[in-house]
């Protein structure tokens, strides 16, 4: 009989499997819509991965009943979000952050520096096609851009936590 333990490292190990070739395409879309390069793509493991992706889930959570915890921004569409996501993303701290796709169970997290992250995150938004999630280590600063179609036109939403970075989004 196999024990719980094996069977999360099973399933670890099947989960990296079907990660190589999403990661390869990933890497390869992120480079080609993106200021980034392949060489500069670096994603966390699964497992460290998993542990930040419940630090991020918990810390949210916590979060987003209480107004006076996240800040909503909304953009009518893509330029609008992306110029005023790029007009403050020099204000954010020089710091690590860890973004989730919609396919990180699979590949991991990709850590970028937070400037680029801001500069890039719609692209980075339409490389996923939906959403992505982005926060720091330990998860206390993060954001959630989400892109949605409304009558024909792409609506962007931005759902900041955390004080430092909800003080720089306050600026929008």
């Amino acid at each position: 009989m196999i024990e719980p333990k094996q069977t999360s490292r099973l399933n670890v190990l099947v989960r990296k499997n079907a990660g190589k070739r999403k990661l390869q395409k990933l890497t390869k879309q992120i480079a080609d819509s993106t200021s980034l390069t392949v060489e500069s793509a670096h994603f966390l493991s699964l497992e460290e991965s998993d542990s930040l992706r419940q630090r991020l889930v918990t810390e949210y959570k916590r979060r987003q009943d209480d107004p006076t915890q996240t800040l909503t921004k909304t953009w009518n569409s893509e330029r609008e979000a992306r110029t005023e996501i790029a007009r403050i993303a020099p204000e954010f701290r020089l710091e690590r952050v860890h973004v989730f796709f919609q396919c990180s169970n699979l590949v991991g997290a990709l850590i970028m520096m937070s400037r680029p992250f801001f500069q890039n995150c719609i692209d980075l938004v339409k490389v996923d096609g939906d959403s992505i999630y982005g926060c720091t280590e330990n998860a206390n600063n993060g954001i959630i851009v989400d892109r949605r179609e409304e009558s024909g036109l792409w609506k962007y939403e931005g759902i900041f936590w955390g004080d430092e970075w909800m003080n720089v989004a306050s600026c929008l």
